[in-house]
C-alpha cells in the first residue's frame, strides 16, 4: 500500500504539470510516448486494412482507425497550442542540435548528410528540444 504522503506528492506533481512552468513540459514529455503509440497503431491498422479490403472485419477496422485518427488529431492540436511542434527530419540536412543519427546509409541519390528516414519523431518548443528526432543519415 502506498504511503499517503507519496500519493499527495504525486497529486502535487500532476497539479504542477497541469498548471504551467516546467511542469507542463514534463507532462508533454510524458505524453510523447502515448502519441508514438497512437501513430504506430494507426500505421499498423492502415497496413492491415489494405489486406482486408471490403470484408466485415475491414469495416470494423476502418471505424476503429477513424477513432484513433480523431484522438491523434486532438492530441496534436493540444501540443500545438502549447507551442510544441515536430522537428523537421526527412529530406532535411542532419542537424546535431535537433537530430540523433541512429543509422548511417550509403545512397548516391541523396547528398551526404541528408536525413532519409525517421525512426522516432522529435519535438521541440521555441526554446527547447523535448525529444531529439532519431534519424537515418546518408554518409
Amino acid at each position: 500500500m502506498k504511503n499517503p504522503s507519496d500519493q499527495e506528492g504525486q497529486t502535487m506533481n500532476l497539479r504542477g504539470a497541469i498548471t504551467g512552468g516546467d511542469g507542463s513540459l514534463r507532462l508533454i514529455e510524458m505524453l510523447l510516448p502515448v502519441l508514438d503509440g497512437i501513430e504506430a497503431a494507426i500505421e499498423r491498422g492502415e497496413a492491415q486494412l489494405t489486406t482486408l479490403n471490403e470484408s466485415p472485419e475491414g469495416a470494423i477496422l476502418s471505424g476503429w482507425l477513424e477513432g484513433q485518427q480523431v484522438i491523434h488529431r486532438r492530441l496534436l492540436d493540444i501540443l500545438e497550442r502549447e507551442g510544441v511542434r515536430p522537428i523537421p527530419a526527412v529530406g532535411h540536412p542532419f542537424d546535431p542540435r535537433q537530430h540523433r543519427a541512429v543509422e548511417r546509409v550509403s545512397d548516391p541519390t541523396f547528398l551526404a548528410g541528408t536525413v532519409v528516414a525517421e525512426r522516432r519523431k522529435g519535438y521541440r518548443t521555441a526554446h527547447r528540444i523535448l525529444r531529439y528526432a532519431e534519424v537515418v543519415v546518408v554518409l
